[in-house]
């Protein structure tokens, strides 16, 4: 079995996940209506799905553990100080190395891998998307169209770049708006 960073070695003469990745060439003017009608979509879904989240959320916390979320109180006996670090970190973790390997793997890696034709591979993604972050089964569904724009992005144009950019931007902005949030005075 030749791992993918392996093949990138044999592909470009250096260990990588870019030579092995598909990336089709896409238009410029294509792939900036792509990215931005992806993230309009994803911000239309997080805002449209918040009601259903939480109603899900308020179902489970009848039987999960209160320690289970972690985002309600995430003040409590932390100092502000702390708090921002975490908020600063939250940046560089969530907003790019996360979208970066999730994309790489899924809409790069995994994507192309999957046994199935026509739409059933990109609906297989999103499903093992959603799954993936198991620790907020209240996300589910939201997870899932979410995924659905990324994975149909990268399906389509035949290029995980175009769904890594959503990702990296839809991450950005939400951590950015956390340290504000929790940053402010």
């Amino acid at each position: 079995m030749v791992l993918p960073f392996s093949k990138g070695k044999q592909v470009s003469g250096r260990y990588s996940l870019s030579a092995v990745l598909p990336t089709q060439p896409v238009p410029l003017k294509k792939r900036i209506l792509a990215i931005s009608g992806g993230i309009l979509a994803i911000v239309f879904i997080a805002g449209g799905m918040q009601f259903f989240d939480t109603s899900i959320k308020e179902a489970l916390e009848q039987w999960l553990p209160k320690w289970y979320f972690f985002d309600e109180d995430y003040k409590s006996g932390y100092t502000k100080e702390a708090i921002i670090v975490t908020a600063g970190l939250r940046i560089v973790v969530d907003g790019f190395i996360i979208p970066i390997v999730e994309e790489q793997y899924f809409r790069g890696y995994l994507l192309p891998k999957i046994p199935a034709t026509g739409v059933k591979a990109p609906m297989a993604g999103s499903i093992l998307f959603a799954l993936y972050h198991f620790w907020q089964p209240w996300n589910y569904p939201s997870l899932l169209l979410i995924s659905g724009v990324l994975v149909f992005t990268a399906w389509h144009f035949k290029n995980y770049k175009i769904s890594l950019y959503i990702h990296l931007i839809i991450n950005l902005l939400g951590s950015i708006a956390f340290f504000l949030l929790v940053s402010k005075p």
